[in-house]
């Protein structure tokens, strides 16, 4: 067992096995049974309290990949240098130190980075509890092994076709056999390892996006997708990849349907509210490390004014400046949201806003990117058609 201490809780940890923890009596008297069910963010929720605690953190290991998906927002828009964990233990393991108990390791494809066996067992020995992000093209025996004596909390695997034709159009490739992804995935269920399946969809992906699902469900993989198509690292706009609207929102609906069926999720879809600044995560337990090795607020933020180098100013002069940048603007509304009929499926955030400068070069405010609200209130519309029906 290994012995933490989060925000003066007393935690054990089973490395050995995929989340067993326990707390002390203390804390268990008075959070005992609300902590059963809880998901990792609501118990990083309840532990960090009132007060900013780093517990979970997503690490991009690294830019780089084997495979070149045209919609990608990472690979082909950052060229970063990958970065060697021996370079960088000291800086972990003060982040452990200060609270880290989940981390999500993804890229790029987080399994091409050379030391990633040792990171992930120098975290799991460390009592963190490990989420993946990969495309399952590089599993191979050493890693189900690693996973066998320390099993992850969860692997998501992204599924890009379950032929060869569509696998090589979306994934850019010509030399890699689909197959491969598909059976390391049986291999991982039947190791007994927690995988789920992904796709995004989007317009390479659509006209064979029912194959994947069933896949999966024949499979009985719990399996997800995204309809969202994220910009570029770099900046650039990858909207063209956007799917056939009308089927958008026929998979839109199909996952408010399935979420509520599955008591997953319940949507309350008349409920309007303005978007405001940092209410998520962020606020009280989330960031994330770049494959830069920079320290931001979230994966999705790429504001250069809240990235800061850890090799220049270490992790806990990192996560001061974080805090700083954070509490400036937790809380305040996004310029131009009203909270119009479209809130309660618009995912506006200030991850996704435009910053706005003053006179002296300084974020002012963050407002709604042009088009926004258009766009949020037709996909909305057309999910309200689609219910009603």
């Amino acid at each position: 067992m290994i012995e933490r201490k989060i925000n003066n809780v007393d935690i054990l940890i089973n490395p050995y096995s995929a989340n067993e923890i326990y707390f002390d009596s203390e804390f268990l008297e008075k959070n005992g049974a609300l902590v059963q069910n809880m998901s990792p963010s609501e118990l990083c929720g309840l532990v960090s309290g009132n007060s900013y605690t780093p517990m979970i953190l997503t690490w991009e290991l690294l830019d780089k990949c084997n495979f070149s998906c045209p919609f990608c927002y990472i690979v082909g828009h950052s060229n970063n240098k990958i970065v060697h964990f021996d370079n960088i233990k000291s800086e972990i393991q003060e982040l452990i130190d200060l609270g880290m108990l989940y981390c999500t390791l993804t890229g790029g494809e987080a399994m091409q980075h050379k030391d990633f066996k040792k990171i992930y067992s120098f975290l799991k020995l460390s009592g963190v509890f490990i989420e993946i992000y990969s495309n399952g093209y590089l599993i191979d025996n050493t890693i189900i092994d690693v996973f066998k004596e320390f099993p992850p909390y969860k692997i998501e695997i992204s599924i890009y076709g379950v032929d060869q034709p569509t696998f090589d159009k979306v994934t850019g490739t010509k030399d890699k056999d689909y197959r491969k992804v598909l059976e390391n995935v049986l291999r991982l269920k039947e190791t007994g390892i927690n995988v789920k399946c992904k796709t995004p969809f989007n317009s390479l992906t659509e006209n064979d996006f029912n194959k994947i699902g069933n896949w999966c469900n024949h499979n009985h993989i719990d399996y997800y997708y995204s309809t969202t198509v994220y910009k570029a690292h770099d900046g650039e706009n990858l909207n063209h990849f956007q799917s056939d609207f009308s089927n958008m929102i026929n998979y839109e609906t199909k996952k408010i349907k399935d979420m509520e069926s599955q008591n997953l999720r319940t949507y309350d879809l008349e409920k309007r509210n303005t978007k405001k600044c940092y209410t998520c995560g962020v606020r009280n337990y989330g960031l994330h490390i770049n494959s830069n090795f920079e320290l931001l607020p979230c994966s999705e933020t790429q504001t250069k004014e809240s990235a800061f180098s850890i090799f220049d100013l270490g992790i806990k002069q990192c996560i001061s400046q974080n805090r700083h940048f954070v509490h400036t603007y937790m809380d305040k509304p996004i310029n131009g949201c009203i909270g119009c009929e479209a809130s309660s499926t618009c995912k506006m955030c200030t991850a996704i806003a435009v910053p706005k400068y003053n006179s002296e070069n300084q974020i002012e405010e963050f407002t709604l990117p042009v088009g926004h609200c258009v766009f949020e209130r037709r996909k909305y519309n057309g999910i309200m058609n689609e219910l009603s029906k």
